[in-house]
């Protein structure tokens, strides 16, 4: 066999197979839209709750005053006090 009856099989076996696999995702879709109708879909709520208002007001805010807090001398250089006495464990 020659080069070129070679790669007409090849390339006829590639058409076949990506026909094959049409078929099946065609067939998967019709089975698809034919279950939708008896599937419930989730309801979509996009209220959210008093207690996470709450909570990310609470984040924001103390990621505001930590912020702040990082920038001023008079407590950093008071910090730095109580440093010997946290243990690093790493």
């Amino acid at each position: 066999m020659n080069l070129i009856t070679i790669l007409k099989i090849i390339l006829f076996l590639i058409v076949i197979l990506i026909l094959t696999l049409l078929l099946k995702v065609n067939k998967a879709l019709k089975l698809e839209q034919r279950i939708s109708n008896y599937s419930i879909y989730p309801i979509k709520n996009n209220n959210i709750s008093i207690m996470d208002i709450i909570m990310n007001k609470y984040n924001h805010l103390t990621k505001l005053i930590s912020k702040k807090l990082k920038n001023n001398k008079l407590i950093t250089n008071y910090s730095n006090k109580y440093n010997k006495y946290i243990k690093d464990y790493n």
